[in-house]
Formats: C-alpha cells, sequence, structure tokens
C-alpha cells in the first residue's frame, strides 16, 4: 500500500496481482513524507516508512475503506486512487501455487488437492477495492495481464517519470504439481468465478 502525497495517488495492494513488485518500484520515486509499507519477505533496496501513525498503522493489504478511515475522506476522495485485479482462474492459479509452496518439506502439513482449494473457497477477491455494499473505491483497477503498459501511462499521466516495472518479486511459486491454465475444467471455471 502506497500513499504518494508528492504525487497524489494511493494504491491498495491487492493480492497475487503483482503488488509487491508495483510497491517496490513506485517507493523509489516517492518522497521522504510519503508512506511506504513494509514488503514481506522483504525487497532489497525497497524502504518502508511513514506506516505507523500513533496506535494505527498502514499494512500491505488494507482494505480502501480502512485507508480512507485512516488518511481522511478529503485525502482519500482528492487523491488518484489504483489498483489491479487479475482475471480470476489465472489468480486462483496463482494463490493455489502460493499456498502450495508456502508448505515446508518435512512437516506434518499436506497441501490441499486443486480440486479441495477451489471448494474451500479460499480464493483472493476484490474487497480490499470495494466498500462494505461492493461499490467500488477506486479510480482505476489495472489489468494485470497489461500490467506495464497501464501502470506506466497512469504514472506518467500523475507527472511521475516511471518507465515501466524493473522487480519481479515473488514471481518463481508456480512449480511442479500445480495445475495450468489448459487444466482447469469448466466446471472448476464457474466455480472460481461464482
Amino acid at each position: 500500500m502506497l500513499i504518494s502525497h508528492k504525487y497524489r495517488f494511493i494504491f491498495i495492494k491487492n493480492g497475487k496481482v503483482g503488488g509487491t513488485s508495483v510497491e517496490v518500484d513506485l517507493a523509489r520515486h516517492m518522497a521522504e513524507e510519503d508512506i511506504v509499507t513494509p514488503v514481506s519477505p522483504p525487497v532489497e533496496g525497497h524502504r518502508p516508512r511513514n506506516f505507523k501513525r500513533g496506535e494505527a498503522r498502514f499494512t500491505p493489504h488494507m482494505a480502501a475503506r480502512d485507508v480512507r478511515a485512516l488518511i481522511g475522506p478529503d485525502t482519500y476522495d482528492a487523491y488518484t486512487t489504483f489498483t489491479i485485479e487479475r482475471e480470476p482462474v489465472d489468480k486462483a492459479l496463482s494463490g493455489y501455487a502460493r499456498m502450495r509452496n508456502d508448505i515446508r518439506p518435512g512437516t506434518s502439513v499436506e497441501a490441499p488437492s486443486w480440486q479441495d482449494f477451489i471448494e474451500t473457497g479460499r480464493l483472493d477477491s476484490s474487497d480490499l477495492y470495494t466498500d462494505q455494499a461492493g461499490e467500488l473505491m477506486v479510480d482505476h483497477v489495472l489489468p494485470y495481464e497489461t500490467l506495464d503498459r497501464s501502470l506506466t501511462a497512469l504514472m506518467q499521466s500523475l507527472g511521475l517519470a516511471f518507465d515501466g516495472l524493473t522487480t519481479r518479486a515473488k514471481s518463481g511459486f508456480r512449480k511442479a504439481n500445480i495445475p495450468t491454465l489448459a487444466d482447469v475444467t469448466e466446471e472448476e471455471r464457474r466455480r472460481i468465478y461464482e
């Protein structure tokens, strides 16, 4: 999650959409007084700052409604707000790969099957950038599939000399035994879209 007072934007960091790479690259352009949340695992060169506000704190995957409450509606509504979203099936596959690869070898924890993963409903949703009624709380939802191009255009429109993403954080999670888009059945697609 980022708040740039210098360029007047707020980035709501959604899950499984390249948000850490965006946060790391944009933070390099931000002013000392801007708000930059930590990333996990840490990425070399990324410097969190100003994310604590008394007892409250801005967190990496903070919902837009909580950011607005903490920073104030006047500031939130005056700044350009954006997030990133990904095609749901591809996003579910990425979430499954991350979950499977987070399980440490030699532990008694067993990874669920792809079918069990879908049935549990542990799929990332868009509730980070909507209000409680499901209405959008951001000005722009950038498509993951064209992220580099759309992010560059948005940043340049705000006066930030941004030439595209260079960081590829958390990008190596799809390994063996992970289904591909071609492996997903029509029934699984329907369930994911639901």
